[in-house]
Order: C-alpha cells, then structure tokens, then sequence
C-alpha cells in the first residue's frame, strides 16, 4: 500500500491570505485510490501531489537529553495518576451499573481533587526544574540579578519562596480553567458509558442484569486502563509545558521558545514539523493544522485552546534561549512580571 503526500489551502492567520500549506497523507495502491480514501475520509479538500517516498529513520533519532529528562519525570507523574484516574472511571462505571435502566450522570466534579493534586504538584516542580536550569545560571551574567528581580516583584527572597508563589499560580490558573477541564473528562466518560449499554442491547435478549454485568466488566477493562493512563498523560504534559513557561515569565526577562517534539512512529506529523522551525518570541503562538487542514494557534504544547487532536497524549515540549542586548546581557521584558497575575499569562 502507497503512500501520498498532500497539500491544501488556508487562510494565513497572520496575513489573510490564501496559502499553500502541506495535507495529510493519503493512502492508496494508485493515485485514484488515494482520491477516494480522501473523500471517504472526510478529507477530500486536499490535493494529491505525489508519491510519498521520504521517510525519517526515526530509530536513529533521538530525544535530546533535556527532554528525555522531562519525558521520565513526566512518566512518573503518569503512572501515579493513572492509578487515581482509573479508580474514579472504575467508581463511575459502578454507579451507572447500579443505575440501570435509570439514566445515569456522570459528575464532573468526581475528577476536581484528582485534577487539583496533579497540578499543584506538577506545575510548580517543572517551574522549579525549568528556573534552574534556565534561569539561574544567568546569576553569573549580572551579579545583582536575584536581588534586583525580587525587588521588581515586591516580594522577599526566602527558602521556597518561588515554589510557594508557582503552587499559588497552579491554583489561580485552575479557578479559570478546572471547570472547563472535568466537564470535558466527564462528558467523554458519559459517552463511553452510553457505547457500553448500546454494545450490549444490540445482542439478543439481553436482560438488564446483562447489560449491568457488560458495565462492569468494561469498569475493570483494558479500554479504561488505557483511557486512565490517556488522561493522566495529557494534563501531566500540559502541566509541565505550564510549568516551563511559568519559570520564564517569573524571570522578568525576554525569551524566545522552539517547539521540542519526540522523534519516533507516535508523534504527529504536524508537531514533526512545527518542530523543525526555529525559535520565536516567548508570546508568538506556534501555528498546527487540525484534521480538517486548518492552521490554528498554541501558545506551548498542550495548549487547551488547540483541538483534541492536536492534544490528546500530546508528549512535547519547548525549548526557551534568552534575548540579549547588543552588549551580551540578557534583556529585561518591556513588562514588569506581576506574580499575582502570572496565571492569566501561561
């Protein structure tokens, strides 16, 4: 089976402008079976320009060592949450078990502890890792740095003073986005639910216990251990790209960023590109093209404003470099960084 590469055309955001961008792949023996596997897969906006023949050897790639690190401090913080993901879907599909025939609704606020844990305890630890390695070592530029950025924020240094103000930004930032989150979450499960009872009806005389037996079976099944471990993946990466961006705009000083993908056969083509582009203003967004080929903005990896493909076990990251004068000294941002308002920001 051939592969075919694509374009389509957008609206540039920046310009307006009508723009040639690069599609999905098609798949097909011939070039007109990859037409038709366009159209039928609700794709058919895009135009085959040829036989894809180029191909990465992504066994010969590898993350670098930066994020190699992130990616196992973030596989630490996915199998603990997982764990506290799956124990909630597994209580919900009990209660709707219990429920049936009665309509069972899945509660939103089931996941709000779980969620509030995770990212006040990830967000500012990735704020902390992300400072010292980025932040701190530019002490050695200007001697009055530390001195000079705690009296710009109003505030006194002491022992885990920036960890205390990067927990209260996890807070903050939740109070605007937890409801949007858990709504999601939940709305998802209630769906999933619902495909286990239809699943279950479309057999012959299915009974009501059969139907409550095939929920908790799925309660306990591979499906749920997966859909955990999806969860507790992507507001884990979301939490340490926040986390990152935290530390930079806490530092008072310019930064540009460059997308950091991981290079093997999972990584979405689109985030193996914006990844080959290079570094850009701290505030510029990163621009993806969704499954209906449109360009849309990211602030970071796991931006919530993206869509669900663009996110869903989304395993990026960012690398920042600072801005320097024309005499070699790291530049301060126009701005003056407010802590109380960083959540508004990240």
């Amino acid at each position: 089976m051939n592969r075919w590469t694509t374009t389509i055309q957008a609206i540039n955001p920046d310009t307006g402008e009508q723009t040639e961008y690069m599609g999905p792949l098609a798949i097909g023996d011939t070039e007109q079976d990859a037409k038709q596997y366009l159209d039928t897969n609700g794709m058919g906006y895009a135009t085959i320009q040829g036989k894809y023949v180029g191909e990465f050897d992504l066994k010969a790639l590898k993350p670098d060592a930066r994020h190699r690190n992130l990616l196992l401090r973030a596989g630490v913080f996915e199998r603990k949450y997982a764990r506290l993901f799956r124990a909630i879907l597994k209580k919900q599909y009990k209660q709707a078990s219990e429920a049936y025939p009665s309509q069972y609704a899945v509660n939103p606020d089931d996941y709000r502890e779980v969620l509030t844990k995770l990212y006040t305890e990830v967000l500012p630890k990735e704020a902390q890792q992300a400072w010292d390695h980025y932040v701190k070592p530019l002490a050695s530029d200007r001697k009055d740095f530390f001195d000079d950025l705690m009296s710009i924020l109003g505030i006194s240094v002491g022992d885990g003073e920036w960890i205390r103000i990067w927990r209260d930004t996890a807070r903050q930032w939740l109070d605007l986005n937890i409801l949007t989150k858990i709504t999601n979450i939940a709305q998802t499960t209630q769906r999933a639910i619902a495909k286990v009872i239809e699943d279950s009806l479309n057999s012959e005389n299915t009974s009501i216990d059969d139907v409550r037996r095939a929920i908790e079976r799925a309660a306990d099944g591979e499906v749920n251990k997966q859909r955990a471990l999806l969860i507790a993946r992507t507001e884990t990466m979301q939490a340490l790209n926040k986390g990152r961006r935290l530390a930079m705009y806490s530092s008072g000083l310019e930064w540009q960023k460059i997308w950091v993908d991981t290079p093997d056969n999972r990584t979405r083509l689109s985030h193996r590109y914006i990844a080959q582009e290079a570094y850009r203003p701290l505030d510029e967004p990163y621009w993806l093209l969704n499954k209906n080929g449109l360009p849309e903005p990211a602030q970071h990896p796991g931006d919530p404003q993206l869509s669900a493909e663009n996110v869903i076990n989304c395993r990026c990251s960012e690398g920042f470099e600072v801005v320097r004068d024309e005499a070699g000294r790291p530049k301060r941002r126009n701005d003056k960084p407010v802590y109380s308002e960083l959540a508004t920001v990240i």
